[in-house]
């Protein structure tokens, strides 16, 4: 598993924590799609086995997550939180950062967005606030 001491930075895309990723911040930024839930839009979440295709559909997003960001430096922005509880209710703060090549290699912690179930995933500055 990564974590910080990697590299000088290491960023962490979760999209699929406690199953077949991650579940804990180990990195200079985390970056958590769609909160901590770990079945990503457009993957059906109605069976919890390991190895099933939910979480592989799940635990592939942040590779699509990543190249589509890489394309579109703008397209996921995520938002410093203490938590994903705090990020949905307006408790997240003012820093953000690009997921991809145009992150801020100076930033640290745990940042939250939100996505669409489908390309194009990102929603811009409209990830990184609470859902309405």
């Amino acid at each position: 598993m990564e974590n910080a001491s990697d590299a000088s930075f290491v960023d962490i895309i979760h999209t699929n924590p406690n199953r077949l990723g991650s579940g804990e911040a180990t990195g200079s930024v985390d970056i958590w799609a769609n909160c901590e839930n770990s079945v990503q839009p457009g993957c059906d979440g109605s069976n919890f086995g390991m190895f099933i295709e939910e979480n592989q559909c799940s635990h592939a997003c942040s590779w699509k997550y990543f190249a589509e960001a890489i394309k579109h430096p703008s397209a996921f922005v995520a938002r410093s939180a203490s938590s994903c509880e705090a990020s949905h209710s307006g408790r997240a703060t003012n820093q953000t950062v690009f997921m991809g090549d145009e992150i801020n290699t100076e930033a640290r912690g745990s940042f939250y967005l939100r996505t669409n179930s489908e390309p194009l995933y990102g929603l811009g500055e409209d990830g990184s606030h609470p859902p309405s």
